[in-house]
């Protein structure tokens, strides 16, 4: 690292050659660019980098379901990096460099492991035609969450295996509707599919532990 006078360039921040100016604690320094390394990496951090690249891929362009669902998550850690870290250490299965992930262990939302609110009682996916599901589930006579509302709101997520995209649906109904009708994108027919659920308070502040709805084949 090297100090520069600002008197020899003027005012600036940024890369020239291949030096990279910027201020530090007020003064004007500069740093050679860093040159990527060539060498691959070792076993270990190729079976790390495998892992890795497993679970962000599945959680590309999730970010708006992650931050509610693992926005209770006291980590230091953004919400994202909550859950990479979460799946990384309990959703994958196999060994290196065949690995997958264990759909049913997916957690959307990680309250701790516990929730804030209630989940849905005895929830359930069923295929129906013209590329629909039902989703249902049931209210416990007590609740364990003194949060726990019948204005509720559910939140659910189908992925589809084959095409690695998915759909989600955002406070599509109220726990004390029980039951809702969710139509699929047409291009989904006949894919294998995993769906997920959980509720999120009124207020979008709590939210219930996700679960896992089961594997599915969408008919066309």
């Amino acid at each position: 690292m090297a100090k520069v006078e600002a008197g020899q360039i003027g005012n600036f921040n940024g890369k020239i050659g291949q030096v990279v100016l910027a201020k530090w604690r007020d003064v004007l320094v500069g740093r050679k660019v860093p040159v990527k390394s060539k060498k691959e990496g070792s076993g270990e951090q190729l079976d790390q980098r495998s892992k890795f690249a497993l679970v962000t891929g599945f959680f590309k362009g999730l970010s708006g379901i992650i931050n509610v669902g693992y926005q209770s998550q006291k980590t230091g850690m953004t919400p994202m990096n909550a859950a990479v870290k979460y799946h990384l250490g309990n959703a994958v299965t196999g060994v290196y460099p065949d690995y997958k992930l264990d759909y049913s262990k997916v957690l959307l939302s990680n309250a701790n492991l516990i929730g804030e609110v209630d989940g849905g009682f005895a929830p359930k996916l069923v295929p129906i035609t013209q590329s629909g599901v039902t989703v249902s589930w049931q209210m416990r006579g007590t609740s364990m969450n003194e949060d726990t509302s019948p204005d509720d709101l559910l939140n659910v997520l189908l992925y589809s295996v084959a095409k690695k995209r998915y759909v989600s649906f955002k406070q599509c109904a109220k726990r004390s509707e029980l039951t809702v009708d969710l139509e699929l994108p047409f291009f989904f027919n006949g894919d294998l599919c995993h769906g997920y659920m959980f509720f999120t308070s009124p207020n979008g502040k709590s939210v219930s532990l996700s679960e896992y709805l089961g594997q599915f084949t969408v008919l066309a």
